[in-house]
C-alpha cells in the first residue's frame, strides 16, 4: 500500500493550491497589474507558494505512477 498524506496536511495543501490558482488569476487582472503595490504583493505571495505547489504536484504524480505500477504487478 502506498503511503498517503495525513488528511489534515492534504487539506492544507489543497487550500494552498487553490490560493495559488487565485493569485495566478489576479496577476492577469488589469486592475491588479495597474496597481504597483498590489501587483508586487500578489507576485510575492504567488512566488512564496510556487515551490510548495510544485512539490505537491510532483507528489501526486509519483503517487499516481506508484499506484499504476502496483496495479500492473497485481493484475
Amino acid at each position: 500500500m502506498a503511503p498517503t498524506l495525513d488528511p489534515k496536511l492534504e487539506s492544507k495543501l489543497l487550500a494552498v493550491e487553490e490560493r495559488f490558482g487565485q493569485l495566478a488569476i489576479e496577476l492577469g487582472d488589469p486592475a491588479v497589474v495597474s496597481d504597483r503595490e498590489r501587483f508586487r504583493d500578489t507576485g510575492k505571495a504567488y512566488s512564496e507558494l510556487e515551490a510548495v505547489v510544485e512539490k505537491f504536484h510532483e507528489y501526486r504524480k509519483v503517487h499516481s505512477d506508484w499506484q499504476g505500477a502496483r496495479e500492473l504487478l497485481e493484475g
